[in-house]
């Protein structure tokens, strides 16, 4: 019976030592792939422990499906893993898989807005990122609810346009339209502030002040150039001249324009047209940079009324009529 005893504590002894060794063994474990990188696996909301060892190995980031699990099983670990599409290294262990799947920090992905980028080029952009149908999105950066829901409640605005401030923002694949629009208001909210700070006397609202700033966005390619536009604009304005913008003619033909600008759309009247409407237009007709903001506040003295587009992004100004006739045949006409 006494030797009984003591072969069974050395056969339970062992099958101890061997069990911690082969969860050392497993633990130290590291999976390799020989695919693209980075490994990615997605975890959605209701799935189960098993269903998602099961991913993981499908992915390769998993080697040895039931240590795995009956490891995170007796560990609790299955209790805390978060639900995000997740990134792999080349080479990761169980624990660190683990510790992945509970971060909740999920794969980020870029988005960019340029400068000078209208809401429907934005909804496009989203649009072929998977955030809905195109026309769907420009419809909800023209309601006054989303709106409000991003944080725009200023009873001037009517569409979101001028307010999705140009920057790269990072989004993970759970996030939904409202989130980025939310991080784009924010950033726009962020630089008035700053803004307003730095200039405390205005002439004009902030959303009047974004308007003008949209223009002068589309109106140069030369970023130099921004304080000279909008000082022109300034002195049309005080002169109560008409802008003359061809791009607010242009954004106001928006879901018609086809590349071409003709005189009839000159003459057409539309809340958008500077060319009929003597003032600024209804609305921002892009979205602009700090700068193109800064420069509104803070425009470049100049007696020019008029400027030319010289073909290569930059213009020529000048300070009456004759002047700028000159230069559209030299520029433009000849050219």
């Amino acid at each position: 019976m006494k030797n009984f005893i003591q072969w069974s504590l050395l056969i339970l002894g062992l099958t101890i030592i061997g069990a911690a060794g082969g969860t050392l063994v497993f633990l130290n474990g590291r999976t390799s792939s020989l695919g693209p990188e980075p490994r990615v696996f997605e975890v959605t909301r209701g799935m189960s422990p098993k269903e998602i060892t099961r991913g993981l190995v499908e992915a390769g980031i998993v080697s040895h499906p039931l240590p795995f699990y009956w490891w995170a099983k007796l560990t609790g670990a299955w209790a805390k893993v978060k639900a995000a599409e997740y990134e792999f290294p080349k080479e990761v262990g169980p624990e660190q898989v683990m510790s992945i799947l509970q971060s909740g920090m999920g794969r980020h992905y870029e988005f960019l807005v340029r400068e000078g980028d209208n809401l429907y080029l934005v909804a496009r952009a989203l649009a072929e990122r998977g955030f809905g149908e195109e026309s769907e999105l420009v419809a909800l950066f023209k309601s006054k609810e989303f709106l409000t829901r991003v944080g725009l409640s200023d009873p001037e605005l009517h569409t979101l346009e001028g307010y999705l401030a140009p920057s790269t923002y990072f989004y993970e694949k759970r996030d939904t339209v409202e989130t980025l629009v939310k991080k784009m208001v924010q950033v726009s909210d962020r630089w008035w502030t700053e803004l307003d700070a730095e200039y405390p006397q205005k002439k004009l609202s902030r959303h009047e002040t974004v308007i003008l700033a949209s223009i002068v966005e589309k109106e140069t390619g030369a970023a130099s150039e921004r304080p000279l536009i909008a000082g022109v604009f300034w002195n049309r304005l005080n002169k109560h001249m008409r802008l003359q913008s061809d791009p607010t003619t242009i954004y106001g033909i928006w879901e018609r324009y086809d590349g071409n600008i003709r005189k009839k759309d000159l003459l057409e009247s539309t809340p958008y047209n500077t060319y009929t409407v003597a003032a600024l237009p209804v609305g921002p007709i892009s979205n602009p940079g700090k700068d193109a903001l800064r420069a509104v506040l803070q425009p470049a003295t100049t007696d020019a009324l008029y400027f030319v587009a010289k073909g290569d992004g930059s213009h020529v100004f000048s300070k009456t009529y004759a002047e700028h006739q000159k230069n559209v045949v030299e520029y433009q006409l000849k050219k």
